[in-house]
């Protein structure tokens, strides 16, 4: 009896179960590309390539899985460590020129750059100066650049920044090792494709594996230049004179001033009235309580 009830009710609702079985189909036939992207190539795949892959989820608007920076990496010796530094200070009135002069002057000596000099008045009236500097350093010189600057007038604050990219550093070299090696098994598989298709197959894969090689090259020059050369920001700000706020009245300013007393007073007159009012009527009234007793 159960058994017929169920049948009877798989009946009444079988649009349900018409839906269900579209809504599986469709997630089955949704999913089948993406599966077939792990198995693209299985020559590809036993030389362990990642790389194409990655091209083809990213030419399908598919981008692989990130797995953070990894720059930890303790097995490694020889650290890369990356370095900054700020350094702001203040020279006293007269001296900015020549503070000027041995900031350039130590720039030169020690052979660094000069990327980039901003000099500018902050106070027009008085013409007060100051200057921002944006040096790379030879990490190996970085110390002794900057303690000649700190010498520079007086230290107003200072701040530095190291970072150890040891491992991010690593894994570009180990992944450029790769691809090189991948390049030249494509290279090997292009000499002895038979077919116009796999050919242009493997044209299209050594073209996307040279650029990326390329991108991971220059990655790497660029990280050794950020290690070879520390960036420091260095400011000149030149103190206000002592007597800067120190100036004669003017006839205006006198003449103004006067006004505002006045003005003042006035207040001050007609906002006792009232009281003045009040203390009359008061008087008034004890006069008269004080006559009629009498």
């Amino acid at each position: 009896m159960a058994i017929k009830q169920q049948v009877s009710k798989l009946k009444e609702n079988w649009l349900l179960l018409v839906v269900v079985v579209l809504v599986i189909g469709l997630f089955t036939f949704w999913k089948a590309p993406l599966m077939s992207l792990d198995t693209f190539d299985s020559s590809y795949q036993k030389i362990g390539g990642t790389a194409m892959e990655e091209s083809v989820r990213s030419a399908i608007g598919i981008m692989p899985p990130y797995y953070g920076g990894g720059d930890f990496a303790p097995q490694v010796t020889e650290r890369k460590i990356t370095k900054s530094a700020s350094l702001s200070n203040d020279v006293r009135r007269g001296d900015f020129d020549e503070a000027q002069s041995r900031t350039k002057s130590i720039i030169e000596s020690t052979d660094s750059y000069l990327l980039n000099e901003n000099v500018y008045v902050y106070d027009t009236r008085h013409e007060t100066h100051t200057a921002s500097y944006q040096i790379q350093v030879e990490t190996s010189k970085y110390n002794a650049v900057l303690s000649q600057l700190k010498e520079i007038g007086e230290v107003a604050s200072f701040s530095e920044n190291a970072d150890d990219i040891t491992g991010s550093y690593t894994n570009l070299e180990t992944e450029l090792t790769a691809e090189k090696g991948r390049l030249v098994r494509y290279k090997e598989m292009l000499n002895g494709a038979s077919t116009t298709t796999e050919k242009i197959e493997l044209a299209d894969r050594i073209y996307d594996l040279e650029r990326r090689i390329k991108y991971l090259e220059d990655a790497l020059k660029n990280t050794d230049l950020r290690i070879e050369y520390t960036s420091i920001y260095f400011q000149l700000t030149e103190k206000p004179s002592g007597y800067t706020d120190v100036v004669f009245l003017s006839f205006a300013d006198l003449i103004r001033n006067l006004v505002n007393s006045f003005n003042n007073l006035l207040k001050m007159v007609f906002a006792a009235i009232p009281y003045l009012v009040a203390l009359i009527v008061v008087w008034l009234g004890v006069k008269v309580v004080r006559r009629k007793k009498k």
